[in-house]
């Protein structure tokens, strides 16, 4: 089956039931996760009836996963379960070593492999410390840019370079204040032992799409500043 669709998820501030929806939600648009490289997730035109995801967050013991025993261990064991597997996961943390699996079942049976409760905790936990460590980056290089440009616009006139540049990190640091506070609800749904709400995931999803334009806005504004 020929590869035909690339999708951009920056997977480390998703929860494992999230990407099981977003996922899930894929197989309805006839797409089917094919192999993941980091953050990109490349899909496959393909019918899968009634198919549901799990991702499975295990730790690892090393870089490679079919040299890696407790990832071929976990595997098996899903097989057991009525679970094949669609693809393995870029390490996500070195110590310990983690990386999700992803597996899916048609078998309507098949009953959900038991989570780890402390990988769920560790996902939720580093995607608030993510956001949180974003705004401190993009809000620094915010004040330091307007710290200058907006003097120099107001006496000047309207620079563009500096325009783009203000403007994108702006919404960056805006965007990455948001995404933290949704990070912390999402987690303080962990802690409770509830599954996170669609809502908090397809905001989430929006706020990355804001996000993206923020970089494209940022890159515009780098090289026109490099050209003028």
């Amino acid at each position: 089956m020929k590869l035909n669709h690339l999708r951009y998820y920056f997977t480390r501030i998703y929860t494992n039931d999230e990407m099981d929806r977003i996922l899930t939600s894929m197989f309805a648009e006839g797409l089917v996760l094919e192999s993941c490289k980091g953050n990109y997730l490349f899909f496959k035109r393909k019918q899968m009836d009634k198919a549901r995801m799990q991702t499975i967050t295990i730790q690892s013991s090393g870089r490679i996963p079919d040299e890696d025993p407790d990832v071929k261990e976990y595997i098996q064991y899903a097989l057991q379960q009525g679970w094949r597997l669609l693809c393995i996961g870029s390490v996500e943390s070195l110590v310990p070593m983690r990386r999700r699996l992803y597996f899916f079942t048609q078998d309507a049976t098949a009953a959900p492999m038991p989570p780890d409760a402390s990988a769920g905790f560790f996902e939720a936990n580093r995607a608030k410390s993510v956001t949180f460590r974003w705004i401190l980056f993009w809000g620094m290089l915010m004040f330091a840019v307007l710290f200058t440009s907006v003097p120099f616009m107001t006496a000047e006139g309207i620079a563009l370079p500096l325009l783009l540049l203000s403007v994108s990190l702006t919404v960056l640091t805006a965007v990455s204040v948001v995404m933290h506070f949704n990070r912390r609800a999402a987690l303080q749904n962990v802690i409770s032992g509830d599954d996170v709400p669609s809502f908090l995931t397809r905001r989430l999803r929006l706020l990355e799409k804001i996000m993206g334009v923020g970089f494209v806005l940022l890159i515009i504004g780098m090289i026109a500043l490099l050209f003028s």
